[in-house]
């Protein structure tokens, strides 16, 4: 049985954990050993590894052990592969091996990386590097990483969980009967991802009273996030902070648009609502043009650009036929292009090189 050991920095709430969580299972069901190793302890993906039978290997420690202890985990070359998400992973799989035989290696970047003389090193180590689109290829090249060792790789997405009772929810939240639900998804921190949301919704609320904000995520930033709500409508603000939920993914079904507003990232939120036939308004960046096809499978509006956002969310909330002709075409999209059985056929050939 073929092996792939999955080398990740954290299993928080993080696109790599998320990706992780996906398709370590797929390669399980489609005849893989796959073990999941995470630098930084358990997180919420934990369970979700374990209950799919996943093998999930932590360490706590710091300093030189957690390089260290790399050398016994790993496997040798003959045993597997080695799957690394992120340069953060990476580095420590190079020096927690320094001076032992290696297995295959390939890691997994975003193209958003800046790269030291040090990384550029480190590179030389996987025999292929996976990125999620042609313009992280791009990026990456033009700092010196070699177009031959790139292979894209899109996100996968899972199949959407039924949403939760729409009565049930609206009254634990003390949300109107006939709510217009938004819903934004990212986490709260120094980059504030889900800024633009809130300042684009202050522009529909005041032309669409029965329109009501879901903003899912916990960080360091929320409770800036919460004063700037307080601060933009002291009359009382229509945006409900929900924090971090290990049913977002499920709210996502609930919502009459979803709004993906982040300067960077953002696909995994992106994908989900797709999946779950939920409109798209997204902002345009290099990583969530490539997913919404602008006027077939969502809208993508100018990124840092609260009334062109607004505009396009509220033209959404006013056309329900739109809403659903668009969700759907996104549904069929990500069947057809972001599942995990698909994604997963496309890793075992570049495990198999």
């Amino acid at each position: 049985m073929p092996h792939v050991f999955f080398l990740l920095s954290d299993l928080d709430y993080t696109g790599a954990a998320k990706q992780g969580s996906l398709l370590a299972p797929g390669l399980a069901r489609a005849g893989w050993s796959a073990t999941v190793f995470s630098l930084a302890g358990n997180g919420p993906f934990t369970d979700t590894l374990r209950d799919a039978g996943v093998p999930v290997l932590t360490s706590t420690a710091r300093h030189a052990f957690k390089w260290l202890g790399l050398r016994w985990i790993v496997p040798p070359p003959d045993r597997g592969v080695v799957h690394a998400f992120g340069l953060p992973a990476l580095r420590r799989l190079w020096g927690g091996t320094l001076g032992r035989a290696r297995p295959k290696v390939v890691v997994s970047l975003t193209g958003r990386e800046h790269l030291t003389r040090f990384d550029r090193r480190v590179l030389r180590l996987p025999s292929r590097v996976l990125v999620p689109h042609g313009t992280a290829a791009g990026a990456l090249v033009a700092q010196g990483v070699p177009a031959s060792q790139m292979t894209v790789v899109p996100p996968a997405v899972g199949e959407a969980p039924p949403a939760p009772d729409r009565a049930t929810f609206i009254r634990t939240h003390g949300l109107a009967p006939d709510a217009s639900l938004v819903v934004s998804v990212g986490r709260m921190d120094r980059r504030r991802a889900l800024l633009a949301s809130l300042c684009a919704f202050e522009f529909v609320r005041y032309t669409d009273p029965a329109v009501r904000l879901l903003l899912i995520g916990d960080g360091p930033g929320r409770e800036a996030m919460e004063q700037t709500a307080r601060g933009i409508a002291p009359e009382g603000s229509r945006a409900t902070f929900l924090g971090a939920r290990p049913d977002a993914t499920a709210i996502l079904g609930l919502a009459d648009v979803v709004v993906v507003t982040h300067p960077a990232g953002g696909a995994n939120v992106t994908l989900e609502a797709m999946a779950a036939a939920r409109p798209v308004v997204a902002v345009r960046t290099p990583d969530l043009a490539p997913l919404v096809q602008d006027g077939w499978t969502g809208i993508l509006a100018e990124a840092g650009y609260a009334p062109g956002i607004a505009g396009a969310l509220r033209k959404l909330l006013l056309d329900p036929g739109r809403r659903h002709d668009l969700g759907e075409a996104a549904a069929q999209v990500v069947r057809e292009h972001h599942a995990v059985g698909t994604l997963v056929r496309t890793l075992e050939t570049v495990y198999r090189e």
